[in-house]
């Protein structure tokens, strides 16, 4: 046989059950070092083969050698810590203690913390179960009704409070005897009646844990003796257990404050509106991938048809509705996730805060107020993301603990401020380096996200019943009735913003005058159209008198000099029309030019007349020509008007 440490795998030795004496012993434990595993021993002779150790049984022996089944627990864990496999009291960093009372672990009275197990970053970890003297708990499915957890299993429950809604537990008396790692692509330890541990991908911490439990569950319900320690294994355990129970003691505090500040600052008891807003970026991005757009790099011109903001559509176009969908649009695949790993991270903890209605009214007032400060610094960029609204998220939880740091324990209160400040620090620096970063939707949200977590961590607002959802209702209308009259002022400051700018100036000057510059146009050139038209029809009767050959030339020629007079007057009355705008000026070149054309036809008629020259009347110079480059001019000008009225939208009213 081998000792429980060996056949386990624990430190990959074998340890005989003889007693051996004190020189072989100090050998053993050198090549050990306690360090590497801490080697056992079965039960002393004379405990009955099969006999049900119950936890607070005793070893038989002198009174200093009094080691109970809490100490050998302690041991395993000691070793799965020497393993890697997690954290073992008294050395449970305070950021991993914090996680896990946070997320699901809920100490009782009767029972003494002993390891938590998993592993993560920056010694948070990711996934983990905690292990104590009676029990190990683990994160589950978040509870419906905290009325679950009275169990009498748990009978010190309601001491500390709310419990975590993920809070599993089992005792080890009540572990299944089979024990096996499930499941294809995600390993987990399946405990019976749908029951999981879930620690990730880290097959031989599952299978160190699945040891552990499996020894401690048989020595629990009698399956098994409970073994003793060597001597100076026990010496040591001795001298390391008032630290546990002193560590233990100190996670029951944290746990308290924990638990308090939970009750006093929490008035969700889980995120919905997160995952929502999640949901939609990732929705509208998909439609967008449907319908053609490039996934990675989609271009501003598609952008735009898709909602994302511009100062000139929302300014001269009215389209305010930009400053909206603009949160929801991303330029890509990487900008998208980037926003959203921000928002799934800390957008639940600030949804807890202030509820699903304050969040969502944080989070929308923040990504309007992002949106309306970007319009106002870059008024002829296309812009779109969800950041301005993420940093709101994150102004928001400054005002909460601006407001609230008294209520959030010490070993919560410094890291959350500190990784808050450091995300906020490091984009804004980042963001300093990049032209593509919005810095302003950015900061204007943050700000925005500051004012409004101010106003609803107040403790009489945010109370978690119906009076705080009424006054929650109240503030958010008068804060929106705020932000609709910075975003007005806004629009008109960006307004004179784009009119500077010395490309989009002119054309958007002439665009907005586009319609007043037509209607003065046309008032102007309505009592000359009918000139054209008449000295087109007396032409036509003079070139069928011609034609006849019974009027003299006597009597034509006054006729074609009033003509030519009256062409040249229409010629001056021409150059005095207003022009708005270079496209109606081009309108009007080509009616100058028709009436050039007109003119040279009148002339050659009358040279014709006097001359009876038959060459005036061919060739590029003769009176065919003319005429026909006088309809040309004609045409080319109801084109132009007709692309003017379709650019800018404009309706022709007949008189």
């Amino acid at each position: 046989m081998m000792s429980l440490a060996a056949s386990h795998g624990y430190d990959g030795r074998t340890y005989p059950l003889e007693v051996v004496d004190d020189e072989i012993r100090r050998e053993r434990l050198r090549d050990n070092a306690l360090t590497g595993g801490l080697a056992v021993a079965p039960v002393a002779k004379g405990v009955k083969e099969g006999a049900r150790i119950a936890m607070e049984e005793i070893l038989p022996g002198p009174a200093d050698d009094v080691l109970t089944f809490d100490h050998v627990a302690w041991v395993y864990c000691a070793i799965l810590g020497q393993q890697g496999h997690g954290w073992v009291a008294p050395r449970i960093p305070q950021p991993v203690l914090v996680a896990a009372v946070s997320s699901y672990l809920s100490l009782a009275d009767d029972e003494t913390l002993l390891a938590i197990v998993g592993k993560g970053l920056n010694n948070v970890p990711t996934q983990s179960c905690a292990l104590t003297t009676k029990r190990i708990y683990w994160a589950g499915d978040p509870r419906q009704d905290e009325a679950e957890w009275d169990d009498a299993d748990h009978p010190d429950a309601q001491a500390v409070g709310r419990p975590p809604l993920r809070c599993e537990y089992l005792a080890y008396k009540d572990l299944p005897e089979a024990l096996d790692l499930t499941g294809v692509l995600s390993k987990v330890i399946d405990l019976g009646e749908g029951r999981q541990i879930n620690l990730g991908a880290n097959i031989p911490l599952l299978q160190a844990l699945i040891g552990f439990l499996k020894e401690v569950r048989s020595v629990m319900v009698g399956e098994k003796p409970l073994p003793h320690l060597i001597p100076v294994a026990a010496d040591q355990v001795r001298l390391q257990w008032p630290a546990v129970l002193a560590a233990d003691a100190e996670a029951r505090t944290l746990q308290a404050a924990i638990r308090g500040y939970h009750a006093q600052t929490l008035v969700a008891k889980r995120a919905v509106v997160t995952p929502l807003m999640a949901a939609a970026c990732v929705l509208v991005y998909v439609a967008m991938v449907a319908r053609g757009v490039s996934p990675i790099d989609p271009s501003p011109r598609v952008m735009l048809d898709w909602g994302a903001s511009f100062g000139p559509s929302v300014v001269f176009d009215r389209q305010v509705w930009r400053l909206l969908t603009s949160m929801f649009l991303h330029f890509g695949l990487i900008h998208l996730a980037m926003n959203l790993w921000c928002l799934l991270t800390t957008g639940p903890v600030v949804e807890r805060f202030f509820g699903h209605l304050g969040f969502a009214a944080l989070y929308v007032l923040s990504g309007l107020g992002g949106a309306a400060a970007s319009l106002f610094v870059h008024p002829t960029f296309i812009c779109a993301g969800a950041s301005g609204a993420i940093f709101g998220v994150f102004g928001g939880l400054l005002g909460f603990l601006a407001i609230r740091h008294r209520d959030v324990p010490p070993a919560i209160l410094q890291p959350m401020r500190s990784g808050t400040l450091a995300f906020l620090g490091y984009n804004v620096l980042f963001g300093l380096t990049s032209s593509t970063i919005d810095m302003a939707a950015h900061l204007g949200g943050l700000a925005t996200g500051f004012v409004v977590g101010l106003v609803l961590a107040d403790g009489r607002i945010n109370r978690p019943d119906r009076v705080g959802l009424l006054r929650r209702v109240a503030v958010i209308a008068v804060l929106s009735a705020g932000l609709v009259l910075l975003t007005r002022q806004t629009i008109e400051r960006a307004r004179d913003r784009i009119m500077a700018d010395p490309t989009m100036g002119p054309q958007l000057e002439s665009a907005l005058n586009a319609g007043p510059a037509w209607n003065a146009f046309q008032q102007a050139l309505a009592p000359l159209f009918p000139e054209f038209d008449r000295i087109s029809r007396e032409t036509e009767r003079v070139i069928s008198e011609i034609d006849q050959g019974d009027v003299p030339a006597s009597r034509i020629e006054p006729t074609l000099d009033h003509l030519i007079a009256d062409s040249e007057s229409l010629g001056r009355r021409l150059e005095t029309l207003p022009v708005g705008n270079p496209e109606i000026r081009a309108m009007s070149d080509h009616l100058v030019m028709a009436k050039t054309h007109q003119h040279q036809s009148l002339v050659l008629l009358k040279r014709f007349v006097s001359d009876k020259d038959a060459s005036l009347l061919k060739g590029p110079d003769g009176l065919d020509a003319s005429f026909k480059a006088y309809a040309k001019e004609f045409e080319e000008f109801r084109k132009l008007r007709e692309a003017y009225f379709k650019t800018h939208q404009l309706t022709l009213q007949e008189p």
